[in-house]
């Protein structure tokens, strides 16, 4: 074998491993991002929930304090 036969060989699996590594890269984000995107989502529905929760509770409040007096 010679040299430029084993750097031809070296070379394509360099590039093989280039690519597995891309496709590991790219799993890799995607999961991430959608990991991201459903913890923020959750994080607003809380918000949103403690929110209108709190909301509620400041009207029943003042209903009640305006009804007693």
């Amino acid at each position: 074998m010679s040299v430029g036969e084993r750097t031809s060989e070296l070379k394509e699996e360099v590039a093989g491993l280039a690519n597995a590594l891309l496709v590991v890269v790219v799993v890799v984000v995607v999961v991430v991002v959608v990991v991201v995107v459903v913890l923020v989502e959750v994080v607003v529905v809380v918000v949103v929930v403690v929110v209108v929760v709190v909301v509620v509770i400041v009207v029943v409040v003042v209903v009640a304090a305006v009804a007693g007096v």
